[in-house]
């Protein structure tokens, strides 16, 4: 799990957003929303349920002096929601793909931005994790066995919980769904305590499916020269991609970012996948 966490991208990563997320990417920064909001609701609690497998599986076949641990762990899973918010924001490898444009863009209004690694720095220092999402069951037991043994330190060694948990919530939040391996997606994990809030750490709140959903703001690298400066953007799908490529460039010079007198900044590209 500790290896995992130090993993970092080697190329460029994709986020699939809206017009309105676009826009707030450029004044705020990346939004990460609560796990227990993503457009697959179960998708969090396919990683747990691998984890309370593992445990039910251990307790059958082990006598030891962990088993205590165990018992515990079970019953920490089955608060996790009311204890803990993790938030969520993913990446992928690559820039046009069918099923993210469908996922993540509502109508004919989707973008992709290109990030460089550098970009997340700022975020990385503000305690998020960075984390590549396992498909295959191999990687995802890796996981869920360094997720226990960490647990199991925490309870029976009283460990740093704090950051013991930061790693255990970028751990399950790495774990997808074998059907979802095409995306190739990273993530940015930042886990909280429900019950307390550290005034410093600004938790915002938007509308979404089932109410009101939580989500904090993954602050990105700006230079002096210009404010955030994406490696790319590629348009989604669009009746018109000429008009759209149009509105783009004009904000973009609005940002600085292009212009009749400089060399443009940011490469714009127009997706290849069929309306």
């Amino acid at each position: 799990l500790e290896k995992a966490l130090c993993e970092r991208p080697s190329m460029l990563l994709y986020h699939y957003t809206t017009a309105q997320g676009l826009i707030g990417i450029f004044n705020e920064g990346l939004w990460a929303s609560s796990a227990y909001h993503l457009n697959d609701s179960n998708e969090f609690g396919y990683a747990i349920d691998l984890v309370r497998d593992t445990l039910q599986n251990n307790l059958r076949h082990e006598s030891g002096p962990n088993n205590e641990a165990y018992g515990k762990i079970l019953e920490y899973f089955e608060t996790i929601k009311t204890s803990y918010q993790v938030f969520i924001a993913s990446l992928s490898e690559e820039d046009d793909l069918l099923s993210q444009w469908q996922s993540y863009c509502s109508g004919l209004d989707g973008y992709t931005i290109g990030f460089k690694r550098a970009h997340f720095h700022p975020a990385l220092s503000n305690g998020f994790s960075f984390i590549r999402c396992r498909y295959t069951p191999e990687e995802q037991m890796d996981i869920v066995h360094g997720v226990i043994s960490l647990l199991t330190k925490t309870i029976v060694n009283r460990e740093d919980e704090q950051r013991l948990f930061s790693m255990v919530f970028a751990g399950l939040a790495s774990i997808k769904h074998p059907s979802f391996r095409s995306e190739k997606e990273w993530r940015l994990v930042k886990a909280i305590v429900t019950a307390f809030v550290d005034q410093s750490e600004i938790v915002n709140f938007r509308q979404g499916r089932g109410g009101i959903v939580p989500f904090l703001v993954a602050k990105l690298h700006q230079s002096r020269r210009v404010a955030f400066r994406p490696v790319s953007i590629t348009i989604g799908p669009n009746a018109d991609p000429q008009a759209a490529k149009s509105a783009l460039e004009m904000f973009l010079a609005k940002k600085e970012l292009i212009g009749f007198f400089k060399s443009n900044l940011v490469k714009i590209k127009v997706s290849e996948t069929p309306l």
